[in-house]
């Protein structure tokens, strides 16, 4: 009989509580065995799971056996010490002032304030020639913008923010029910690492859909596993990028969701 446990670490680098799986107890700290160090007096077994050994062979006699016991899987979405952090961003086409609202609460003041982590790439219209070119105000936009362009990096939440590394599970937009002009021209598309070359990782098209079928309703695009966006190699490694094309001047409000796992300290 196999015994896998649960334990629960204190991290003395991290000042912070993890849990991991294990066969025996943990001496180091799994986020980074090799410079953290733990508190082994505050080690604890939160939970365990007793299972037979389990026979993989690819005999058919085996398998068909209705005595073999049944491997279970459970996927993890995230990396232990990362916690759901779903966001959702209202955003508005066709505008270039007060284009979005990227909020949170402040827990001591009750008052609500930015994350700071969605900003406007831009808003465009046609330059006549199958490219775009910048609207040049919010009127400019009224009539002819038919592009919005946000960009979402997650950082710290400190004073000085600073680049975060997360993990992203995927995304949701709820569409305005009131979509004008020719409805499939409202689509929306998403990639991370835009300005990084797909031969070197970059361009990750996760994401695109025509609005109109999904009027009021969610468009989701949800992975089984989550996917790391990290910044330390350079912030546009996790830069993740979302357009919204739309007839001109069509001025809509949508809910732009992210699906992300943050380290606890971070939001």
């Amino acid at each position: 009989m196999a015994i896998i446990n649960q334990y629960r670490l204190y991290c003395n680098d991290e000042a912070d509580w993890i849990t991991c799986w294990a066969e025996t107890e943990p001496n180091t700290c799994p986020n980074d065995p090799v410079s953290h160090t733990i508190d082994p007096v505050k080690t604890t077994i939160i939970d365990t799971v007793e299972h037979d050994k389990v026979d993989i062979s690819n005999d058919v006699a085996t398998i068909n056996n209705p005595d073999k016991p049944v491997q279970r899987i459970a996927i993890q979405p995230g990396r232990s010490g990362y916690y759901l952090c779903d966001r959702d961003v209202l955003i508005r086409t066709a505008v270039m002032t007060n284009s979005f609202e990227d909020l949170k609460v402040n827990c001591t003041t009750q008052v609500e304030e930015t994350w700071g982590e969605v900003s406007l790439a831009g808003v465009f219209k046609s330059d006549g020639g199958g490219g775009y070119t910048p609207c040049t105000d919010d009127g400019d936009a009224a009539s002819n913008a038919v592009l919005s362009i946000w960009d979402y990096n997650a950082t710290d939440q400190a004073d000085t923010p600073a680049p975060v590394d997360i993990d992203v599970r995927g995304g949701c937009i709820w569409v305005d029910d009131n979509l004008t002009g020719n409805k499939w021209e409202h689509k929306i598309y998403s990639v991370i690492a835009p300005y990084i070359p797909t031969a070197f990782g970059g361009q990750v098209r996760f994401f695109d859909g025509y609005l109109h079928p999904h009027s009021s309703k969610w468009l989701e695009s949800i992975n089984t596993m989550a996917v790391k966006l990290d910044p330390s190699a350079s912030p546009e490694a996790a830069r993740l990028r979302t357009w919204i094309f739309y007839p001109a001047g069509a001025a809509q409000e949508h809910v732009l969701r992210y699906i992300t796992y943050r380290a606890v300290g971070t939001f």
